[in-house]
């Protein structure tokens, strides 16, 4: 089972009772909760769109790949 709190996820290997029991503690906090959708992934080209948008220029295959290194923080 996989949670978060205070910004930190986690995971725990709970057995069904423990389980249940979690998802009882829980219970009331979900139902005014809200669920969180995580954001969708981008596309090869949109990356590359991203790239080139921040660089005010279309990249060339041999920085392409300096680019990306530089985009994740490489």
């Amino acid at each position: 089972m996989t949670f978060a709190l205070d910004g930190i996820s986690y995971e725990i290997d709970l057995g069904t009772r423990n389980a249940a029991a979690l998802r009882r503690a829980l219970a009331a906090y979900i139902e005014v909760a809200r669920p969180v959708i995580p954001p969708a992934s981008l596309t090869a080209s949109e990356v590359r769109g991203r790239l080139a948008s921040m660089c005010g220029r279309y990249a060339s295959v041999a920085s392409r790949a300096d680019l990306l290194d530089a985009w994740r923080g490489r």
